[in-house]
């Protein structure tokens, strides 16, 4: 995704340090005035980095994934996080976890700009790059239109075919 600069990536294990800093700085300025000032500033930059590491250290196969935002100056802007619904009785078997940017982020359409997102991972899915494969899945299947669903499939039969492994793993558990 390139609009005005703004870029989608999956997350890396290079971003969790700065992931860290920019989630507990959108969480302080969201949420300034709502929660209490000491707890806010009382959030660890470190404690958050280290559970990005946790989740970028997760298989490639796994079900929940995370797409950084890159801003035009090529700082992290934020995230967005989709997986399987954590409820029992959920509406739909997939769930948009979070969307987090920073205040100047919004508004830029960064966030809107999924059409994008869908080539930039489709290509990288292309080049036989598993993480692009299950990137794309999970963000069609995020949208829970039965189409996209049945795409989402599609793109993880296909990469799945093709001995990405893990294509296979998310293919298992991915709804029907």
């Amino acid at each position: 995704m390139t609009e005005g600069g703004w870029r989608l990536r999956p997350l890396g294990l290079e971003d969790c340090d700065e992931l860290g800093r920019v989630h507990m700085a959108i969480w302080r300025d969201a949420y300034a005035g709502l929660m209490p000032a000491g707890y806010l500033a009382g959030l660890s930059d470190e404690r958050c980095a280290d559970n990005w590491r946790e989740r970028s250290a997760e298989p490639e196969g796994g079900a929940a994934r995370t797409l950084v935002v890159v801003g035009p100056d090529g700082h992290l802007a934020g995230f967005g996080s989709a997986g399987p619904s954590r409820d029992e009785d959920a509406p739909t078997e997939w769930e948009l976890y979070a969307v987090n940017l920073v205040p100047q982020a919004r508004g830029t359409g960064v966030a809107k700009d999924e059409p994008a997102a869908i080539v930039t991972l489709q290509s990288a899915c292309d080049g036989g790059q598993p993480e692009g494969c299950t990137q794309l899945a999970v963000l069609l299947a995020a949208r829970n239109r039965p189409a996209d669903i049945a795409r989402a499939r599609q793109v993880l039969t296909t990469a799945c075919n093709a001995g990405q492994e893990p294509a296979c793993q998310l293919l298992k558990s991915f709804p029907k």
